[in-house]
């Protein structure tokens, strides 16, 4: 409520009415969400399962309220520097603000596959899941645990805390992002390898919260000698610069490892089903280099993002990745930008 100094600050009452207006609308979309979820939902929502409402984001979660409102802020944070990056429209009104306020990215962050099982049986006859991944049926959803529109984490078997989840809702936010963004193809084909969402991913967590600690190797691309040196993300620039010193590499099939780095046109045909921890450090670095990471200026990183959001934009039209590396970095071979991304990796890794 506003005080006897405060009602004659020019300008504060416009303030309060504005802040009466948000209360309101969040409070009437709140109303609809608990309509949905309690009264016409077709399976119970598990017990202690809160959801916050953020403008472009919901969180539905069993962990400790604190801890829901970091999850939303973070979402949040992810819109905006995404929007700003690739001038997607960062101010309210813009469509691309109207867009996702009108249909919101959804996570969910539980503590256990019990519940997780029963929220996607929740989730799963409600407006909010898309026809796409509703195609994948509800036998498959409950076996995954998680997957690009929503996240499950499993902590009875990680133990991970809140951060943790935080990166997690930045690398999944994302990759929605990218999707809807830049992809105006075939909508049942993903025409984005996982250099590009897992390095996307990658490169938010680190710009936001400082490091990295999700991603998807999904299916087990990569053997125990992989995940030891590429897990970690606090090695992943001595990997890679070890990597790169390598003048040609090759594939050592008794280990089952690259020797050096994975070649450009191995990397980019790979999907998260068989990428090894060594693709998506990689994927992490050619996206700094893409982003301008390094440029001295701001005008200058801003020209790199624009080309990236170009090539982004003709992949995820179909255009094959080469044509479109082609076509936006003015090369006629794959291998001179490779080496030029090589150049530039040895002051990256520094």
């Amino acid at each position: 409520e506003p005080c006897i100094a405060c009602e004659d600050w020019p300008g504060m009452q416009r303030i309060f009415d504005e802040h009466e207006r948000i209360v309101r609308r969040y409070r009437a979309e709140g109303g609809k969400l608990m309509d949905l979820m309690v009264n016409r939902a077709k399976a119970p929502l598990p017990r202690n399962v809160r959801f916050f409402i953020g403008r472009h984001c919901r969180v539905f979660t069993d962990t400790p309220h604190s801890n829901g409102h970091g999850y939303l802020i973070w979402a949040e944070k992810n819109w905006h520097q995404f929007a700003k990056d690739f001038e997607m429209g960062e101010e309210e009104g813009s469509d691309w603000d109207v867009r996702w306020h009108n249909n919101k990215h959804n996570d969910i962050i539980v503590a256990s596959h019990d519940v997780f099982v029963k929220l996607i049986e929740w989730y799963y006859n409600t407006p909010y899941m898309d026809a796409q991944t509703k195609m994948m049926g509800l036998k498959t959803l409950k076996k995954l645990g998680g997957i690009g529109f929503l996240i499950g984490r499993m902590s009875y078997a990680s133990q991970q805390g809140p951060d943790q989840d935080e990166r997690g809702i930045i690398h999944s936010f994302t990759q929605s992002m990218l999707y809807a963004g830049f992809r105006s193809g075939d909508s049942r084909a993903n025409p984005f390898t996982a250099w590009i969402t897992e390095g996307l991913g990658a490169y938010y967590q680190q710009v936001l919260r400082g490091t990295v600690t999700w991603y998807s190797v999904a299916y087990g691309g990569g053997t125990q000698r992989d995940r030891e040196t590429w897990g970690p993300f606090n090695n992943w620039k001595k990997a890679l610069a070890k990597a790169n010193s390598v003048p040609k590499s090759s594939f050592d099939e008794r280990t089952g490892s690259w020797k050096g780095l994975i070649p450009l046109d191995t990397l980019i045909r790979m999907r998260v089903t068989n990428i090894p921890a060594q693709g998506v450090a990689q994927g992490w670095a050619l996206v700094h280099y893409f982003m301008g990471t390094g440029q001295r200026s701001k005008k200058k990183r801003a020209k790199a993002r624009m080309k990236f959001k170009e090539f982004l934009k003709l992949v995820g039209a179909g255009v094959d990745q080469i044509e479109a590396f082609k076509k936006v970095y003015k090369i006629k071979k794959l291998s001179t930008l490779e080496q030029r991304w090589r150049i530039w990796l040895r002051g990256f890794t520094r």
